[in-house]
């Protein structure tokens, strides 16, 4: 009976070892994936038929919002926001990076010129946000960018201020 135990429990640690190295490594490739500089995956990814154009930054106390417009150039994978997101990379005058996400359903959007389908940024339509982030101060910021990544993984790019 002993020795059963002893193998049960043998068996079982190493099931559990195995499982724990499944699970590190899947976050470790996360992990990886969500670092990565993101102006570098736009230049792989950029090829969705759009562009950003009319960036601006503006402030209010300690909150700064970045208008950007997204024109749709002729893609037809952006009906669904909860897949298509947002990148800010905000670059402090101490050479520090601040990354934000947030899915384009989360923000505050309109569309202008929206004659095809309602509700839908439609090629030759074009998409406008508003992304505010508190706590920053505004006199920090160097620069930033501005990234649009589409339902269907492609990627558009615009660097402001």
């Amino acid at each position: 009976m002993g020795l059963s135990n002893v193998i049960a429990s043998g068996l079982m640690l190493l099931a559990m070892i195995q499982v724990f190295i499944v699970i590190m490594h899947t976050t470790m490739d996360l992990i990886a994936w969500v670092s990565r500089d993101p102006l570098r995956l736009s230049s792989l990814y950029n090829n969705d038929l759009c562009s950003i154009t009319g960036v601006r930054l503006s402030v209010s106390g300690s909150s700064i919002t970045i208008n950007a417009n997204i024109s749709n150039t002729g893609s037809t994978g952006w009906w669904d926001y909860n897949k298509s997101y947002v990148v800010l990379e905000i670059l402090l005058i101490d050479g520090s990076k601040i990354l934000s996400l947030s899915r384009i359903s989360d923000l505050q959007k309109v569309i202008y010129s929206d004659k095809i389908n309602p509700g839908i940024v439609d090629p030759g339509e074009v998409l406008s946000i508003n992304y505010t982030l508190d706590n920053i101060d505004p006199n920090k910021v160097s620069s930033f960018k501005v990234i649009f990544s589409t339902q269907n993984g492609g990627m558009c790019a615009s660097i402001g201020g």
